[in-house]
């Protein structure tokens, strides 16, 4: 097997991060080297396991590397292997850099020029309109704009620089057959007809489980000289981003809201840490040593018109009315019990309301 096949064949193997592949590399030497061993032979090489050891031994990485190839042949996505000359170097200097990317789409070729923006799922308007006015401008002048797909400030920043006709960069947190969320899928389609990429170091069929957003965080660091956070909690995602941003030596910058309001608590503390407090784009533009270009008038982007089921309304109505416990909706809605919480969540995930606690909601969009 070649080098290159031998990491496609790795990144399928559960356990298998960089910081693994660089231990098994000291033993082996290449990748070309590490199919083949005895557990013992594996035990060799710092921090593998038994399991681990035992799961090596056992892989048939030809068949592994064959499938996955396969796969992302059929949905016409390009693998790139830390060991291609195409992998993107900003992503390739950080310490623990993914084995392998899938990119559906056309990879920028160079990303000195990328801003990352990040914040929350549930973005206030005036965060949304912040997020939107920097992304065009953004945009406009030359920038990639890379974000995590997600509901809120991710697709509002990738909206924003397809509005603007831009390059827009979607880092997922799934395998790229499952992009999430599934109301983004039409938008995912469009950053690549754009001419710009989809990207996952997960395998092709990899579902969307909860360890896949920070591997997907420092994704979007690592290829950014610069992360925007527009909206975040302290214990938010963004956060996260924030993090590896700032071990990977990068730019950060924050935008300042309301005192009073929790979802902003994040960026003020990023602020008073030392990120760069923004205003508007200008104050981004001079730390890239950019000369900005003069900015057509950035166009209000329209909230389209929420379409809600039966089932949803009659949530929505009852939260309205007092009725925002679960327990209580439980009884009110009499609906069974696994309906309501998907419902719930669905709603909670599209921005339509919050959880105030662990307990009761709150309608956002009235």
């Amino acid at each position: 097997m070649t080098d290159r096949e031998c990491c496609i064949a790795c990144n399928c193997i559960s356990g298998i991060g960089y910081n693994t592949f660089k231990a098994l590399l000291d033993v082996f030497g290449k990748p070309g080297n590490i199919p083949g061993h005895a557990p013992s032979e594996y035990l060799a090489a710092k921090g593998v396991g038994k399991k681990t050891a035992e799961l090596l031994s056992n892989t048939d990485f030809e068949l592994a590397c064959a499938r996955e190839i396969n796969r992302s042949e059929i949905m016409d996505v390009k693998i790139i292997t830390i060991c291609d000359a195409d992998y993107p170097s900003l992503l390739r200097e950080t310490p623990n850099p993914p084995i392998a990317l899938y990119v559906a789409g056309r990879l920028p070729e160079n990303f000195s020029g990328a801003l990352g923006i990040v914040g929350s799922r549930r973005i206030s308007k005036y965060a949304q309109e912040q997020t939107r006015n920097i992304a065009m401008a953004a945009a406009q002048n030359g920038m990639v704009i890379v974000s995590g797909m997600a509901a809120g400030a991710d697709g509002c920043a990738h909206r924003a620089a397809l509005d603007a006709g831009g390059i827009t960069v979607g880092i997922i947190g799934a395998g790229l057959e499952n992009i999430y969320p599934a109301e983004h899928a039409d938008m995912a389609k469009e950053i690549i007809a754009s001419g710009g990429a989809l990207i996952s170091e997960l395998p092709m069929q990899f579902p969307v489980t909860p360890t896949g957003f920070p591997r997907r965080n420092r994704i979007i660091a690592g290829l950014s000289r610069g992360i925007l956070v527009t909206e975040a909690s302290v214990d938010s995602g963004s956060m996260i981003t924030a993090d590896f941003a700032v071990k990977y030596n990068r730019m950060l910058f924050a935008i300042p809201g309301r005192v009073d309001n929790p979802n902003t608590s994040g960026c003020h503390k990023l602020i008073k840490e030392g990120a760069f407090l923004v205003d508007d784009f200008r104050d981004i533009a001079g730390k890239f040593g950019m000369v900005t270009a003069p900015q057509s008038e950035v166009p209000k982007e329209e909230t389209p018109a929420l379409e809600l089921t039966d089932a949803e309304k009659c949530i929505c109505d009852h939260i309205r009315q007092g009725t925002d416990s679960f327990d209580m909706l439980v009884i009110s809605t009499n609906m069974p019990v696994h309906e309501l919480t998907y419902i719930l969540m669905s709603l909670e995930m599209r921005g339509v309301i919050t959880r105030e606690d662990s307990q009761t909601y709150r309608l956002i969009i009235q």
